[in-house]
């Protein structure tokens, strides 16, 4: 968001289910707004040249065998945060388990995310539908790609 707006001077604003996700772009973003809402159901007021959607996985592209293990260290707390994956049929399940350790002892904390798999094709007829002209950009290094949806000039 920051890129788009402060390299390009597009007004950017956002929208997501998850409230963290929204403080977080509403601190880099401070000229955006945002909105929590799902891409399913939403109405802003006014109207946008362009959508861009960065997909989540798209069925058949994650590993749900994949465990991921990060760590961070300071003198004064360490943090463990490992990632197991589960997939149901279209909805992908992230279990995130925390292991925290300072002076006081060892905590230890879950999340979980689930998020929805679209196919591109499912995508793209979302965004046609929008009435905006559709397009896809295909994958570069994490393996999704964009979605972008743009009003004819």
């Amino acid at each position: 968001m920051r890129h788009l707006a402060n390299a390009h001077g597009f007004q950017v604003d956002g929208l997501d289910l998850d409230r963290r996700f929204l403080d977080t772009a509403a601190r880099r973003n401070p000229g955006g707004r945002v909105w929590e809402a799902g891409m399913r159901a939403f109405d802003l007021a006014e109207r946008y040249g362009a959508v861009v959607v960065e997909p989540w996985f798209a069925p058949g592209q994650l590993d749900a065998a994949y465990v991921m293990r990060n760590v961070a260290e300071t003198p004064e707390l360490r943090v463990e945060r490992v990632r197991q994956t589960e997939i149901v049929m279209r909805l992908s399940r992230l279990q995130f388990n925390y292991t925290l350790t300072d002076a006081s002892g060892v905590r230890h904390a879950t999340e979980v995310h689930q998020l929805r798999r679209v196919r591109t094709v499912e995508m793209l007829a979302a965004v046609a539908r929008a009435v905006l002209h559709a397009t896809y950009e295909e994958p570069s290094l994490d393996g999704r790609g964009i979605h972008i949806g743009y009003r004819a000039a």
